[in-house]
C-alpha cells in the first residue's frame, strides 16, 4: 500500500502543507496529497486563499525530486485552468508525471486534463455514488464526507479489475475511529491475498498519520 501524508508530516494544524511538512514526508519515504492554487500567475501551494508567501509548486517537486520521489504526488486542484501550467512544471523532470496524479476539479476543468502528462482521478463518495468521468480516468479518489460509507470489498474488487485507489481516512474528516475503518480494510486485503506488487501500484491511503499507518499496515508477517 502507498501512504499518501495529507499535507505533509506535521503535529500541529498550521504546519500543514509547510515545505517543512512536505520534505519531512519525502525524507521518511511517504508519498503527500497537497493543494494546488494560484497566485499572481504562480501555482503554488495552499489549500485555502493564498498569500503572495506561497510556496511555489516548482519547489514542491525539486524537494519531491531530491527526496528520489517515494510514493506519489496527490495534488488537489482548487482552481480552474491550471492544467497547462502544472504540465509544463512536471516537464521538468521527465518521468515524474508517472508518479502524479490530480483530483477534484470540477467537471469541465477534468476535461482540459485528459491527454496530458499526468493521471486524472475521479471522486467516488456517498454524494458521487456514480464517478463522473470515471471511464476516462486512471483512478478513484474514494472519500466519505458525513458517513462512512466507504466499503473495503468494493475497494479490493476494484484493485483486482486493475483500477487505481485512493483512500481517504476517516480521521481527515474529524473522525476518530479511524482505527476500525482500518482494521477493516487490512482483514479485507489479507483475506483477498492481493500480490505486494499490486498493492503498491495500486492501492493508497491519504492519511493524518501515515507513521502510523506504515507500522499498522505493514502485511509483511500477516500472510
Amino acid at each position: 500500500m502507498i501512504l499518501l501524508a495529507h499535507r505533509g508530516l506535521w503535529t500541529q494544524p498550521d504546519e500543514r502543507n509547510s515545505r517543512a511538512a512536505l520534505q519531512g514526508a519525502f525524507a521518511l519515504g511517504f508519498g503527500v496529497e497537497t493543494d494546488v492554487r494560484d497566485c499572481n500567475g504562480r501555482l503554488v501551494i495552499s489549500h485555502d486563499m493564498p498569500t503572495a508567501g506561497a510556496m511555489a509548486l516548482e519547489d514542491l517537486l525539486a524537494d519531491y525530486d531530491v527526496a528520489g520521489r517515494p510514493g506519489w504526488l496527490a495534488l488537489n486542484i482548487k482552481a480552474d485552468g491550471l492544467a497547462a501550467g502544472i504540465e509544463q512544471a512536471l516537464q521538468a523532470y521527465p518521468g515524474m508525471a508517472s508518479q502524479v496524479f490530480v483530483f477534484d476539479m470540477s467537471v469541465p476543468d477534468t476535461l482540459g486534463y485528459f491527454g496530458r502528462s499526468m493521471h486524472v482521478f475521479t471522486r467516488h463518495s456517498e454524494f458521487e455514488p456514480s464517478p463522473p468521468l470515471e471511464q476516462r480516468c486512471t483512478g478513484l479518489w474514494m472519500d466519505c464526507f458525513e458517513r462512512p460509507w466507504v466499503d473495503p470489498v468494493d475497494i479490493v474488487a476494484r484493485i483486482k479489475r486493475g483500477q487505481r485507489v485512493a483512500i481517504v481516512s476517516p480521521e481527515l474528516h474529524g473522525r476518530t475511529v479511524y482505527h476500525r475503518f482500518w482494521q477493516l480494510l487490512r482483514t479485507e486485503i489479507i483475506r483477498a491475498a492481493l500480490p505486494a506488487d499490486l498493492l503498491e501500484s495500486s492501492l493508497m491511503l491519504c492519511t493524518d498519520f501515515p507513521r502510523e499507518a506504515a507500522a499498522y499496515f505493514s502485511l509483511r508477517d500477516s500472510a
